[in-house]
């Protein structure tokens, strides 16, 4: 048998598996992630999908015994109370352990019950599916997937760099040798906020030019036609002013209105949740995106205390605006993401690439 080994994050969702499972209960939570005593659904069964076959966690009807099985054929019978003690092992072991650790009681119980992974693999954003009954709808056994965000260990990326999230500038002005010099030969160690200095002083201005993933610039115009030059206004405050929380980069856009918005209305504030939010629920910045959200029941929080509240479409403003107070953005590795150096292009004119990267607080 191998053991399974894998970081707080992996192991979180291996806890929330365990947790939700065994309690058959979750509570929506509000934009600061306390629970809504209002909004609770009853978990009925957990679906697993590894190496071509289906497992089925179903609760009794007594809530006593999970049922197994795989491939539409029972295969096992086990006590809630025993997924509910490897759930209290798991969340112990995340609190006290570092880096990538083992927990050998856990996999020997996890390859019993026919779970050989930390995570069941996934093409698209939902990290567990579960069978729900829905009372506001319903709906039994609705079949739903949510996303899992884990805040014992160290926060996650909502949306991860790559060169597809690079945004390009025409640098308009005076872009002498000695600007390209200071700006491409500085130290390492030198915020790029530091850059902003540079062009100042030497009065040049970035103008967004486009950006250099088709694929992203679509997606993000499906969600609004404006979008692509609003998050070049982002990318800006954050890189050359050194802002990077979203409540306070919106605080900026409003007070600038770069974008010559109607300020009787909430227009940045409002575009940004909706990119986060389907950043969290769908959108892939290499995929073309169609406006289904792969996670259609929404997320899953598990709370630095161990305890696991969801966000969905009956709370989605909620959601929404724990997504605009929970994130930031961050810089990634300017070298392997070909960003923040001046280039020359055949015409003659400059350009810089800036790079968006979120991360949760």
């Amino acid at each position: 048998m191998a053991n399974l080994s894998g970081n707080k994050g992996e192991w979180s969702e291996v806890y929330a598996f365990l947790n939700v499972l065994g309690k058959g209960r979750i509570y929506g939570a509000d934009s600061d992630v306390r629970k809504l005593d209002d909004m609770v659904f009853d978990v009925v069964g957990v679906i697993r999908n590894e190496d071509d076959t289906e497992t089925e966690f179903r609760r009794s009807p007594d809530g006593s015994k999970i049922e197994i099985y795989q491939n539409d054929r029972r295969v096992k019978s086990i006590d809630v109370e025993s997924i509910l003690e490897e759930s209290e092992v798991v969340l112990d072991s995340i609190v006290e352990s570092k880096g990538s650790f083992c927990i050998e009681s856990v996999s020997r119980f996890m390859e019993s019950i026919g779970c050989h992974r930390l995570k069941a693999p996934s093409r698209d954003k939902t990290d567990i599916t579960l069978l729900v009954n829905d009372p506001r709808s319903g709906r039994a056994n609705a079949k739903l997937g949510f996303s899992i965000k884990s805040m014992l260990g160290s926060p996650s990326t909502l949306l991860n760099a790559a060169r597809t999230t690079n945004f390009r500038y025409r640098l308009n002005g005076a872009v002498t040798q000695n600007v390209v010099t200071r700006v491409n030969e500085r130290s390492p160690k030198d915020k790029l906020s530091d850059v902003y200095g540079v062009f100042r002083e030497e009065g040049v201005a970035l103008e967004f030019d486009g950006v250099e993933c088709s694929v992203l610039r679509d997606n993000l115009t499906l969600i609004d036609s404006r979008l692509p030059e609003m998050v070049s206004e982002i990318l800006k405050i954050y890189y050359l002013e050194g802002i990077n929380r979203f409540t306070d980069i919106v605080k900026i856009l409003n007070k600038n209105n770069p974008m010559g918005y109607n300020t009787d209305f909430p227009n940045y504030e409002y575009k940004i949740k909706k990119m986060l939010t389907a950043f969290a629920l769908g959108v892939n910045p290499s995929k073309p995106w169609d406006g289904h959200e792969d996670a259609n029941g929404g997320y899953l929080i598990v709370r630095g205390d161990g305890e696991i509240f969801c966000f969905n479409v009956y709370n989605r403003n909620e959601f929404e605006d724990y997504l605009l107070k929970n994130t930031r953005l961050e810089t990634a590795s300017t070298t392997r993401h070909e960003f923040s150096r001046i280039w020359r292009s055949a015409d003659g004119s400059y350009y810089m690439n800036l790079n968006l990267q979120i991360r949760f607080l």
